[in-house]
């Protein structure tokens, strides 16, 4: 039963009851209310007993300086004990504690008898005792309760502790032989509204020693008085009206506080008024302290236990799946570990739509479909419920085989999901009056009024599963990290392995491709030497001297181009050619085979550049026919200077600059030289620009290229 099954109108009306400013107190104590200046701002009615008319006084003039002395400097929340005020023949304990509004004071009657020390001494020895001794959860709160029953008298005091739906259930009772129990009564979520629940968390103790009293009202101006933490705030009339139905005629109630959070209540009913005083109410309150630590240390305790049995288990798995090829390899090897790692009854492993399962499960086709339910989107990684049902309606079908659900996705691609199911459990339920009734149908319309019967009324709850503890929730989602990081590394490798194998296949291509063009180039070293000497012995056989002379340009031309395809052949990277080195190198080897003369008038002045391969091959085959034509005609067959100079021409040009002191040119169409065919049509597939200009003497030819050009198409 859940909060969600009430009539919205009921829920809300209850909810929206403000019971933080009743605008009243119980009659067992007097409360002023006073200002930051320490003024009375508002006063109960009762007051008036004491002082008459206590509003617009400062509250040491009524109280005495010596009581509140260092009272009023407290920045408690919650009402706590200050000292005494006598009055006549009448002691009052007083209380204050700190609000938004300035500060409450509140005075009771010292209750007598008053414990003696050793009273108080005795019983918080032997309750601590027992209860920091209890071995589970059942003994310890046993224990508290029969300690607090010791100390208050209460015919029943129940250890009540609140449910994962707010409802609550009795898990401990001590009480008087002559009434029936309750232990193990469930209670709906409305018994204790949810702003209730935090006044509790908020105000540690509440009192109604009569649960007949008539409210005292406060007086004074100003906007209702906040009293939350105050030990007398009057109680809500349904709250009153739901004790008179169970026959209560007193009650008081501790809170259990476990990590921040309302574990429970210390509940204390009496079937007469019954007031206790400070000192009994202390006493309550160490006795649920106890309680809070032995809670805290049994929690402690099997929460370790079990982190413990998970990060055991989880060790022994990972090093499974990560020794396998794939994750989807040491996955599936490992389905039965898997499902023995956390308490379930069934688990479900689902890659790329392929499912695989062990233990009792949903059929797999459900399975697939809740995978793609589960994979979503706007879905987070892990999805973790006790009730499926609600939250993926087509799980009603198969709720006795899984209406739990742990589940992870591991990756979204490739899609992998583990999933882990838990079946129902049929719970059956003893409630205290039937849940499905709230509030009373027959109250008149317009007010609220509790539920009059609390007989037992049997329920079975189905569609549920035992929930997922919160260590098991944590050990599944470090799982995903640690697969997370299996997957990581074995894409890693298998990326270094493929690569690996590229790199392999690269370099056996390269061999065989250096293989090839080693071939090639002895092959066209060896042709070109054929063609030079098939050339000399042409020369030797005609005696035309036109004729010899073209034969001899034709054999030095073979040449130069043999000069430059062993230059190119030796450089590292046929891609992109070093310009400065090609060239310093081309010309080196020219120079050398013109004899040493020449190789004294040659300079050269090239500036680092990069070319593409095919680019700086033409450029070559340009300045090889250049430098040639400077040999033969400059200088009428005899030695000269000549230079080779390269720099940046701008917009991602060079310029090749060759120049000679010889007997110069008119631009002519002269064999063999400037004007050639072979240069123009040299020039045209490098996309450059060819200037012929004097040198007074000899003759400047500066050749532009494009650096990032390749070569036109044909020619």
């Amino acid at each position: 039963m859940s909060e969600a099954d009430l009539p919205a109108g009921d829920l809300a009306a209850c909810e929206r009851e403000p019971i933080h400013i009743p605008g009243s107190i119980q009659p067992h104590g007097i409360l002023l209310a006073i200002d930051n200046d320490g003024r009375v701002v508002a006063a109960s009615a009762n007051a008036a007993q004491l002082w008459g008319s206590a509003i617009g006084i400062p509250v040491s003039e009524l109280l005495g300086e010596n009581t509140l002395s260092e009272a009023l400097e407290l920045d408690t929340p919650n009402a706590t004990y200050v000292g005494q005020f006598q009055r006549a023949a009448d002691a009052f304990d007083v209380f204050i504690h700190r609000t938004h509004q300035g500060r409450i004071v509140e005075l009771e009657k010292v209750a007598l008898p008053r414990p003696s020390g050793i009273e108080v001494l005795r019983q918080m020895v032997d309750s601590s005792l027992r209860i920091g001794e209890a071995q589970d959860l059942s003994s310890a709160t046993q224990g508290a309760a029969e300690a607090v029953r010791s100390v208050t008298g209460y015919d029943r005091v129940m250890v009540y502790q609140f449910l994962e739906d707010a409802s609550g259930i009795v898990v401990a009772e001590a009480r008087a032989d002559d009434i029936d129990p309750l232990l193990n009564h469930r209670y709906p979520a409305t018994d204790i509204p949810r702003q209730a629940r935090s006044l509790y968390l908020a105000n540690p103790i509440r009192v109604i020693p009569d649960v007949g009293y008539t409210p005292v009202p406060l007086r004074g101006a100003g906007e209702p008085v906040d009293l939350s933490g105050a030990l007398f705030r009057s109680v809500s009339p349904v709250h009153i009206q739901y004790l008179k139905n169970m026959a209560v005629g007193a009650s008081a109630s501790v809170s259990i506080v476990h990590e921040g959070q309302l574990w429970g209540l210390i509940a204390c009913h009496h079937r007469s008024a019954r007031p206790i005083g400070h000192e009994r109410r202390e006493m309550a309150r160490q006795v649920a302290l106890v309680l809070e630590a032995a809670i805290h240390r049994l929690e402690e305790g099997r929460s370790q236990r079990e982190a413990l049995r998970l990060t055991r288990k989880r060790e022994e798995l990972l090093p499974e799946v990560a020794a396998a090829g794939t994750l989807r390899e040491g996955l599936v090897q490992n389905v039965e570990e898997l499902l023995d790692l956390l308490p379930a009854h069934g688990f479900a492993l689902v890659f790329e739509g392929e499912v695989m399962t062990i233990g009792v499960t949903p059929p797999e086709r459900a399975i697939e479909e809740l995978s793609e339910w589960l994979l979503r989107p706007s879905a987070p990684a892990t999805c973790v419920t006790s009730r499926l049902g609600p939250i993926y309606p087509p799980a009603h079908a198969w709720a006795a085989q899984a209406s739990g659900l742990l589940s992870l996705i591991v990756s979204r691609k490739p899609s992998i999901v583990l999933l882990w199911f838990r079946a129902e459990e049929v719970e059956t339920v003893n409630w205290a009056g039937n849940p499905h009734e709230p509030l009373d149908p027959s109250a008149p319309p317009g007010t609220l009024s509790p539920r009059r019967s609390f007989e037992l009324w049997v329920e079975q709850v189905r569609g549920r599963s035992k929930p997922w503890r919160t260590n098991e929730q944590d050990a599944v989602r470090r799982l995903g990290e640690r697969l997370s990081e299996i997957a990581r590394t074995k894409a890693l490798i298998r990326m270094n392995s493929d690569l690996g194998e590229t790199l392999d296949a690269r370099d056996a291509a390269l061999a065989q491709n250096e293989l090839l063009m080693r071939e090639v180039h002895h092959r066209v070293q060896n042709n070109l030497q054929l063609v030079t000497s098939m050339l000399r012995l042409q020369e030797r056989e005609i005696e035309d001297v036109a004729a010899r002379r073209q034969l001899e340009l034709a054999r030095d031309r073979v040449k130069s181009i043999s000069v430059l395809h062993r230059r190119l052949w030796r450089s590292d990277d046929l891609q992109l050619v070093n310009v400065e080195t090609f060239m310093s190198e081309l010309v080196e080897d020219l120079a050398n085979a013109w004899g040493p003369e020449w190789r004294k008038q040659i300079t050269v002045d090239i500036a680092a550049t990069k070319v593409p391969g095919q680019t700086a091959l033409l450029l070559g085959l340009i300045v090889t026919e250049l430098l040639t034509n400077a040999f033969k005609h400059a200088y009428g067959g005899e030695v000269g200077r000549v230079s080779v100079r390269a720099k940046d021409a701008g917009t991602s040009r060079i310029a090749v600059i060759v120049a000679d002191n010889g007997v110069g040119t008119d631009g002519g169409q002269r064999a063999g030289s400037f004007g050639s065919q072979l240069i123009r049509r040299l020039v045209t597939q490098i996309s450059g620009e060819l200037e012929i200009t004097p040198n007074n003497p000899g003759t400047v030819v500066t050749l532009t290229v494009p650096v990032g050009t390749m070569p036109a198409e044909g020619g």
